[in-house]
Formats: C-alpha cells, structure tokens, sequence
C-alpha cells in the first residue's frame, strides 16, 4: 500500500471521555465530515433532533446547516472512539448556533469570533460538556 500526504483530508481518531462532547453543535461551511464509531454508545445531536448512535455506525455530514452536529458520549464510564474524516479546504469557517460563535479555520491559525465581534484564539482541544 502506498504512503503519502493527503492534501484535502485528514483522518482522526477521537475518544470522547464519559459524559463529555469533542465539540459543541456545529456545522462548517466548506468542510464534509464522516464518522465511524469504533467502540461506545453515543448521543448525536443534528438537527432531525437526537437519536443513539454506537459502534458500527457510519455517519456522515454534508457542509452549511444541515450537516449540523454534535456527539456526546453517554456512557458514565466508558470512552466513545471514533474515526473522524475530514474533507479539507485552505479556509473554512464553521457556525456554533448555541454559542453565538464563529470559528475561522485555516492551513496556519484557528480564530474564533462571536457575532458581535468578540475575538477569542482557541490555544488547544478542550471537551465540551
């Protein structure tokens, strides 16, 4: 198999902790996401509303509001793994409905902005309850 640098997707595995959120509900304007569930049981916000997701569900959210989503993990004691795939581009900016907020991401920087201009720099990966 070959070996090499993909320019427009990158591949993640994530473990969510118990009763905790990889990100808030969101959805992006330029990039497409995939989700595999490894292990776990889950609770995916979109907005048809929530239902139960677990291992060996494929999930997959198109860009603007209708790819919207979040995946909680409901379990009290064991981690939720996923594989995430992401279609990439140079800039992408991704809307958080419930916070108000805008998040501009790019090849070199992560800015995020709330609706009345409020500049905020995300400095790491945090879990959102």
């Amino acid at each position: 198999m070959p070996f090499g640098v993909a320019g427009n997707t990158v591949v993640s595995v994530y473990e969510i902790p118990p009763l905790k959120s990889a990100y808030p509900y969101h959805y992006h304007h330029k990039n497409e996401e995939t989700f595999y569930i490894i292990s776990g049981k889950g609770v995916l916000k979109t907005p048809s509303g929530e239902r139960t997701v677990e291992a060996g569900e494929l999930l997959f959210f198109p860009t603007g509001a209708e790819g919207a989503h979040k995946l909680t993990n409901c379990s009290e004691t064991e981690n939720l793994t996923y594989i995430d795939f992401d279609a990439v581009h140079d800039v992408d900016i991704a809307v958080y409905p419930d916070s108000d907020k805008i998040g501009v991401w790019g090849m070199a920087s992560t800015r995020f902005f709330r609706s009345r201009v409020m500049l905020m720099t995300m400095t790491e990966n945090k879990n959102y309850a």
